[in-house]
């Protein structure tokens, strides 16, 4: 029984270690209890909170929101997840100004944050202060990084960007 007892607790332990490790460059989620990404993580680390987490969190890292406002059937809100929010060039700006977590608009707590912020275009950016203050918001894809790095930041600074490729 002790050697079943040991292989067992082995085996949980090597299915924990293996699922939680990242693969650098992927875009990843991560629970409200983390506080900084994870060593080998490069793209953006979005954090599975709701918005008023998201707001403490900023609140106490010094930080913006960063909100994906996406739908699932929403092509280029897919190869923004899947080509862009991966590159390590997101996840340098990104992780550093920003809380990031993505919402569904047409599920849960984004539905609300649809209606708050009136956000009916997809994809929208929303760039939130840690109080809920509307800051800037980018609308639309855009398959370059560094382009759409320079709309966050003119978001930011108040000038509104529209569209890309």
């Amino acid at each position: 029984m002790k050697k079943g007892f040991t292989i067992l607790l082995w085996t949980a332990i090597l299915f924990v270690s293996c699922a939680s490790k990242t693969t650098a460059g992927q875009t990843t989620k991560a629970t409200a209890e983390t506080t900084a990404p994870q060593p080998e993580h490069k793209g953006t680390w979005f954090r599975e909170l709701t918005l008023q987490q998201a707001f403490e969190t900023a609140q106490r890292e010094g930080k913006l929101v960063f909100i994906d406002c996406y739908t699932k059937t929403c092509a280029p809100c897919k190869m923004m997840i899947d080509r862009v929010f991966p590159l390590e060039v997101c996840g340098e700006y990104l992780n550093n100004a920003f809380v990031s977590i993505m919402l569904d608009m047409e599920e849960g707590e984004g539905v609300a944050v649809a209606e708050r912020y009136n956000i009916d275009i997809y994809p929208t950016y929303l760039i939130l202060s840690s109080d809920g203050t509307r800051i800037g918001e980018v609308i639309g894809a855009d398959r370059d990084a560094v382009r759409f790095i320079g709309k966050i930041k003119d978001a930011v600074t108040g000038v509104k960007s529209f569209g890309g490729n």
